[in-house]
């Protein structure tokens, strides 16, 4: 019994399991797509954290920036005309609490 196989048919088989292999491939492909995908995710949601955090602390920082500018304003303009004492003694008073308030809410210096 000799099976004789012709040319075309040898080329259909060969693309077939080609083919085949290509599928299992891709499929692979898209599963391995899935779990990346999953895991950005994670990250961008951690990120979206992380900069909400952040934007938070750093309008805290710039409203207590802006009490320090006004008290060395403050201080600054009466030195430099009107030298009225108690408002001197009282502009550094609100100096040392608003950099108080920002050493307490931001750890500083000791974290």
């Amino acid at each position: 019994m000799d099976a004789q196989i012709s040319v075309g048919t040898l080329l259909l088989v060969l693309l077939g399991i080609g083919g085949l292999i290509l599928i299992i491939y891709v499929i692979v492909l898209v599963r391995n797509l899935n779990e990346t995908l999953k895991k950005a995710n994670v990250v961008l949601d951690e990120a979206h954290v992380v900069t909400d955090i952040a934007a938070k602390r750093a309008e805290e920082v710039d409203g207590m920036i802006d009490d320090v500018s006004s008290s060395i304003k403050s201080i600054s303009d009466n030195l430099k005309g009107n030298i009225n004492f108690a408002k001197v003694i009282a502009a550094l008073v609100n100096l040392g609490t608003s950099i108080k308030g920002f050493t307490e809410k931001t750890g500083w210096p000791g974290k």
